[in-house]
């Protein structure tokens, strides 16, 4: 019995844990992780935990990328620089 082939699975793990090693500051893992781990849902029934396990981890580091971007902007928005 031939394993079912789990690539696009595998890269969408992949890119949801390069996401957290500090990789993600360019939104590219973090979106790369979501389009493959969909993809992987149609295309790789037999990788469907590392498909799901990737997604989750896309959209949390999306979400986490969000909210510094918005904190980062409220904190720049409110502060009194000095200009001279």
């Amino acid at each position: 019995m031939v394993a079912a082939p789990k690539g696009l699975s595998i890269a969408s793990l992949c890119c949801g844990i390069a996401a957290f090693l500090g990789l993600g500051f360019f939104l590219l893992p973090q979106l790369a992780a979501v389009l493959l781990g969909h993809l992987a849902l149609l295309r790789e029934p037999g990788g469907r935990g590392l498909a799901i396990a990737g997604l989750v981890l896309g959209y949390i580091a999306i979400a986490i990328t969000l909210l510094v971007v918005i904190v980062l902007g409220v904190a720049f928005s409110n502060a009194d620089f000095v200009t001279r």
